[in-house]
């Protein structure tokens, strides 16, 4: 085994930064959306892997996946609304869960609206 030059090692050093950096971010970023906007998403889509009765939303969409769809337009349009870009951002923000909560009465009011047009 031949021995590392100095730059070597600093590219190792860098890359592995880099990665750990990349790990903790993410980590980060998935407790900060957790609790943000935790209110609202528990009011129309339940507690988190709850077992029981489904949410509102499901039951409007008829499928979870189609109602966690409609969760990942929503977060994006409170985003939009509140001028941020990220719900990370919105922690602190006094209107984010009242907007989010709008959001989620019209999605949740077209969606039935539409659903009993079509016998649903």
């Amino acid at each position: 085994m031949k021995n590392m030059t100095e730059q070597e090692k600093q590219e190792i050093i860098t890359e592995v930064k880099k990665s750990v950096m990349d790990e903790m971010k993410d980590k980060i970023v998935k407790e900060d959306t957790q609790k943000t906007l935790r209110i609202p998403r528990e009011k129309w889509y339940g507690e988190r892997f709850s077992h029981g009765r489904e949410s509102a939303m499901v039951q409007a969409f008829d499928t979870p996946y189609m109602a966690w769809e409609a969760w990942d337009h929503i977060r994006r349009l409170t985003c939009l609304v509140c001028g941020v870009r990220y719900v990370r951002q919105l922690e602190g923000n006094p209107d984010a869960e009242r907007i989010c909560d709008e959001i989620c009465q019209k999605i949740y009011d077209l969606r039935m609206s539409v659903g009993e047009k079509n016998g649903h």
